[in-house]
């Protein structure tokens, strides 16, 4: 049947609420669906027509599997939705659809389906940011939008949830913080990091600098969507009043906004407190949260966590204080968590109707409900506990966010990012022993290892300092990490081509003289050694408690002053052990590989630095 509206008549989805038409499905469909479009005005005591019925070009009995990848921020909400949807056995033009849903860092997964990694039926990202940038990158390989985004068929918001600066509750509170609205904006916490008084400035000495942590916005919509909220701040001019608000733009941000001096120098400032920029919000809360008041002062993550974390009395039992969500003043972003039917040519207008019914089960009010107590805002129905003050967040804050920019705007905040962020030194030590020699799987690990090591300083900025050191029964340093890498990638990358393998493994003694280089290092960069080792230690001086004690932070130094390393034990000779009691004892981590995935374990490595 046929529904009219003010506008134009649109078709009637199963839910029994008026949607807008998908247009690139009726155009698949054309052939098989009988749809009569025309404009009408409804009067007075008209009721609408019912709905067409769907022609399905097929109507089978077999069962239907959509692949599904969203934000891992919404992991709790989706798996518990993903179960009630399947244990439904609900059908469209095949037998019962069931939902395989992978939780993925949205700009990972925007990279991997541009990459053809990943082909997935339906994507649901953070934000529509990520949604503009897979369509800009994939139209410029393939002439064509991945995901329709005209104003009739957009991808619809699944749920909500504000950006928010996670605190301290006495920490916020001595900024001027309060629970009755009361916010901080990010120019006072530029000014705050600035201050060579630190948190003396506020009467607080013994919390030392104020130090900051956000997620990569290359990676997570956290920290892309923090990324556009502190370039709105830019925006901001003095108030006009004593008591009046700074007057800050809340719409059309330029190119000329964010390439701004002022903005670049609000940007830099807080980007110069970052301790990390692990891609994992969660993560990101886990480190803030286990090492009390002082380690770190603030993260950017999205509302939902600070709500998640403060239920969760078992991973958190005992809290120095309240955690709690500060609303960056006049510059809030909103993650909208939009369920986006890709385009691609491996989709088939049945999958395209079974997603249909995925997005119209979600949106029901029994899984709009569920996302609330996860910590999430519905798009349809209030808010309830646990949104509320004893959960650390403020269920007052409804307003829907700022706009997010035009593409291009987008992409130079990105970009710009790149060089606002702070810098990297990182120091790469290779084991290049005999044993490299050997394959796994038919590929010598020495070879696996050269393009490892490519994907990685591939990653790593012009601005940032790499160095690299091979070690067998000798050192080898093939790069100095005291020149940055714009004057010298492509010499970095000829040297790892000519590594050769040969000798025993001088592991300890290698770590700790290149450890005390990295402590020579002005701390103003994020300072990493990661290190691949396939043996066990045969030729050091030095034993491993030695170097335990070498690499221990004390207590007294500050933790954006800390050298983390990362380890890699490459193939089933390596020891484990140590390796990781040695990532453990930085705030590092320990990974397993071999030749087929080291590419992707530097990889990770890059997303958490």
């Amino acid at each position: 049947m046929i529904v009219c509206s003010k506008k134009s008549c649109v078709q009637q989805h199963a839910k029994g609420q008026c949607r807008r038409p998908n247009l690139t499905l009726l155009i698949t469909w054309s052939l098989f669906l009988i749809v009569t479009f025309s404009s009408c005005s409804l009067g007075p005591g008209q009721s609408a027509p019912p709905p067409p019925e769907f022609v399905c070009p097929t109507m089978t009995a077999n069962p239907l599997k959509l692949n599904m990848v969203y934000d891992s921020s919404e992991q709790f909400w989706i798996k518990d939705v993903i179960n009630d949807f399947n244990s439904q056995h609900i059908t469209a033009c095949d037998g019962p659809i069931t939902v395989q849903a992978t939780p993925m860092d949205s700009g990972l997964s925007m990279q991997e389906i541009l990459d053809g990694k990943l082909q997935p039926d339906v994507w649901s990202p953070g934000g529509d940011a990520w949604i503009s940038l897979l369509n800009q990158q994939w139209h410029s390989k393939n002439g064509s939008n991945l995901v329709n985004t005209t104003p009739t068929d957009s991808p619809t918001s699944l749920i909500t949830s504000p950006i928010v600066i996670a605190m301290w509750q006495s920490q916020a509170a001595a900024m001027g913080w309060s629970e009755t609205g009361t916010g901080i904006s990010w120019n006072e916490i530029a000014s705050l990091i600035a201050d060579p008084k630190g948190w003396g400035a506020y009467k607080h000495p013994q919390w030392g600098k104020f130090k900051f942590a956000s997620p990569s916005s290359e990676y997570s919509n956290a920290g892309l969507d923090a990324l556009i909220s502190m370039n709105y701040a830019g925006t901001c001019s003095p108030p006009t009043t004593p008591d009046g608000n700074p007057i800050c733009k809340n719409t059309g941000l330029t190119l000329d906004d964010v390439s701004s001096s002022a903005t670049s120098k609000l940007v830099t400032s807080i980007e110069s407190s970052a301790i990390s920029y692990n891609a994992s919000t969660s993560a990101l809360v886990d480190e803030m949260l286990s090492h009390g008041l002082t380690y770190l002062n603030a993260i950017a993550v999205e509302e939902s966590l600070v709500v998640q974390a403060n239920s969760d009395k078992t991973k958190y039992p005992s809290l120095p204080d309240k955690f709690v969500a500060v609303y960056p003043s006049q510059t809030n972003v909103v993650a909208t968590y939009p369920l986006a039917a890709l385009q691609g040519d491996w989709l088939t207008p049945s999958r395209n109707a079974a997603v249909l019914k995925l997005r119209d089960f979600l949106e029901g009010p029994t899984e709009q409900a569920k996302a609330v107590q996860y910590g999430f805002r519905p798009t349809s129905g209030g808010v309830a506990a646990p949104i509320d003050n004893d959960h650390g967040v403020d269920p007052t804050q409804s307003n829907p966010g700022l706009p997010i920019p035009d593409i291009g705007v987008l992409q130079a905040i990105q970009s710009n990012w790149v060089k606002q962020r702070r810098p990297f030194d990182v120091m790469l030590l290779v084991d290049t022993s005999g044993s490299m020699n050997f394959p796994i799987g038919n590929v010598p690990k020495i070879d696996g290892a050269k393009a490892g090591l490519k994907t990685f300083v591939q990653l790593m900025a012009d601005s940032d300092q790499l160095g690299l050191t091979t070690f067998s029964d000798h050192v080898g340093n093939l790069s100095s990490i005291a020149t940055i890498l714009r004057d010298k990638r492509q010499d970095v990358l000829s040297s790892i081509d000519g590594m050769l393998a040969d000798g025993g493994v001088k592991l300890y003694d290698t770590m700790g003289s290149q450890f005390q280089q990295l402590q020579q290092l002005p701390s103003t960069s994020i300072r990493v050694m990661i290190v691949l080792s396939n043996q066990t230690d045969n030729q050091s001086n030095m034993n491993l408690n030695q170097l335990m004690s070498l690499i221990t932070p004390p207590s007294s130094q500050d933790s954006g002053a800390v050298i983390k390393i990362f380890t890699i034990a490459y193939g089933s000779s390596a020891d484990v052990d140590a390796l990781t009691q040695i990532a453990n004892q930085t705030g590092g981590q320990e990974f397993s590989a071999t030749p087929q995935n080291l590419q992707d374990v530097y990889q990770q490595i890059g997303e958490i630095l």
